[in-house]
């Protein structure tokens, strides 16, 4: 039988003394190392590598605008620090941009990577007949292709002009005239075969690039800046902290976001370049808080936009009021306000984004509102109005009344100006 190790058998005290004092030595080593390791998980940057990007995927990708200007530029936060949006595809970095100096933004890859595995699988089987592939000449051999395949709806307008009745449910000429001017990056006028393969890409994946690319901030619309894409990645403006880090601010300070929130309901509702955007999933994470201190809406993968000066447009020539009325809502329908998106293509304006913002956002009732626990002075005046705007009944204000009086009242509790660090 083997024999035990010395260490153990020794009877020397001093022995078994050395013994223990060399293993608290490495036990010691081993926690230093640990937390050494935990800091540098947690704090150090680093550069984002080539294949973070998948650039050898397009032109089955979302663009190639950035990637001369990201090489050895783009710095990367730190993994462990990120966990939760790295797990969405969102990893925060700083940007070394060759005119603007450095830059705070995010990263998107805009899908899981089992969303993007499946995307691929489904390409290879289009293209190629098999379940894995060269993706990048998958997406290249789609050309005149013909295949019969239960998945060739993903790919519409990859072999012939791009149909954008198959991505958008209210889609105009003035929004095709727009997105072929973004992605025609010769300037000729029209989509080449991998232009128009990138485009179909970003619309079946994510259509959170369009969005920010047809709607910039320069333009006053609140949504972060967009400054391209490299490969399966898109770089936008970091929006700063989520709404949900302030539930717990100053009375006054979550007034002014829930009058922010209001005034983005309205614009994006109503505006002087003629588009409604509608939003159909919203929630607290889905906003942010600059630095400069506007609230964005920094998700807006879920948004439908309708051209309203087409809709206007053909109202006038085909002699037909659109006007529709808002559908009945009680509090035992938890769908309240939820129009039919079809029904939006001919509506000139829809109450949905203040039934959102009133019922996701602001709603006091419920914790994880903005206005939750008003003082007692405002309580009833803001229940009654929120109760206004999210329960829309026969005989009562519209929600757009109701969301305009509670605006004007949420104004004239703020002070000159919220103090921001409150």
């Amino acid at each position: 039988k083997g024999a035990a190790p010395k260490c153990y058998t020794m009877r020397s005290w001093k022995r078994r003394g050395l013994c223990l004092c060399f293993g608290l030595g490495v036990s010691a080593v081993i926690y230093v190392l640990g937390d050494l390791f935990m800091f540098w998980a947690f704090t150090s940057r680093s550069l984002a590598s080539t294949s973070y990007f998948q650039v050898s995927r397009c032109p089955a990708c979302f663009g190639r605008s950035l990637c001369g200007k990201l090489e050895n530029r783009l710095w990367m936060s730190p993994l462990l620090a990120d966990m939760r949006a790295s797990f969405k595809g969102v990893r925060y970095a700083v940007w070394d941009n060759p005119t603007e100096g450095r830059l705070n933004v995010v990263t998107k890859t805009l899908a899981h990577v089992d969303e993007m595995s499946e995307f691929d699988r489904k390409l290879c089987l289009y293209a190629t007949g098999e379940r894995y592939c060269a993706v990048d000449e998958a997406a290249k051999a789609t050309q005149g292709l013909k295949r019969k395949s239960r998945d060739k709806e993903l790919f519409n307008g990859w072999d012939s002009q791009l149909n954008l009745t198959d991505y958008f449910t209210c889609p105009s000429r003035r929004l095709e005239q727009k997105l072929t001017g973004f992605y025609d990056t010769d300037g000729d006028g029209l989509l080449d075969f991998d232009e128009r393969r990138i485009l179909a890409t970003t619309l079946r994946v994510n259509r959170e690039p369009i969005i920010l690319q047809l709607f910039p901030q320069e333009q006053g619309w609140p949504f972060p800046r967009y400054y391209g894409a490299c490969g399966r990645t898109i770089v936008a403006e970091n929006g700063g902290k989520k709404l949900t880090d302030y539930l717990k601010k100053s009375w006054e300070f979550r007034v002014w976001l829930s009058v922010q929130l209001l005034q983005i309901a309205f614009l994006l509702t109503n505006n002087n370049q003629g588009w409604a955007l509608y939003f159909t999933d919203i929630d607290p994470e889905n906003f942010a808080l600059s630095e400069n201190g506007q609230v964005l809406a920094i998700d807006v993968e879920h948004v439908e936009i309708i051209d309203l000066w087409e809709v206007q447009a053909k109202g006038k020539l085909e002699n037909r009021d659109y006007k529709l009325e808002n559908p009945l809502c009680n509090r035992d329908n938890v769908n309240c306000g939820s129009h039919s998106i079809d029904a939006m293509c001919h509506g000139q304006e829809r109450d949905n984004n203040f039934m959102y913002v009133c019922k996701s956002m602001l709603g006091f009732s419920h914790h994880g509102r903005l206005l939750n626990n008003p003082p007692a002075k405002a309580k009833d005046t803001i229940e009654s109005l929120l109760t206004e705007c999210i329960y829309y009944r026969k005989g009562s204000r519209q929600r757009w009344q109701a969301a305009k009086e509670l605006l004007h009242y949420l104004v004239s509790l703020l002070p000159e100006g919220p103090d921001q660090t409150n």
